[in-house]
């Protein structure tokens, strides 16, 4: 039985792995870099939100000006609380803070509260991307100096 076709099928799927991760992860650092433009919260609402059984989340609904018009929108924080007494203490830390919305000024509906780089999610990008060329190294550079007798 010839190891190519084993390899080619391994080969593919891990591609395929790796460019709907880049693709996921390209579009995060993209709408990081589209928020580039900033203003004061005109006004600024809180409330704590239920995302599943014992998971708590912190949602804020907020409104700016920008560039002469009135915008209103709502965020969800990413980070996640287990029960809802943390989320609380959070929150009333979160309360006492100045807030700036991240808008697009291209689209300035598109806007957040929280502008975090996906640092998290582009190191397994980069590390997904090495793993692939490995692979491919090995397929094509060193699998053909052995026989494949398997």
């Amino acid at each position: 039985m010839c190891c190519c076709r084993p390899w080619g099928i391994f080969l593919f799927v891990i591609t395929i792995t790796v460019l709907w991760f880049s693709f996921n992860t390209s579009v995060k650092v993209i709408n990081y870099l589209f928020l580039s433009a900033s203003v004061s919260v005109d006004s600024l609402e809180w409330k704590i939100k239920e995302v599943k059984q014992h998971q708590f989340a912190i949602c804020a609904k907020y409104s700016f000006w920008a560039e002469k018009r009135y915008y209103e929108n709502e965020t969800m924080f990413e980070k996640k609380f287990s029960n809802q007494l943390t989320a609380k203490d959070f929150l009333r830390k979160q309360q006492s803070k100045e807030w700036i919305v991240w808008y697009n000024p291209n689209k300035a509906h598109k806007s957040t509260l929280e502008k975090t780089f996906p640092l998290k999610a582009s190191v397994y990008m980069a590390i997904l991307i090495v793993i692939l060329i490995y692979f491919f190294v090995l397929k094509f550079f060193i699998l053909p100096k052995y026989k494949c007798d398997l």
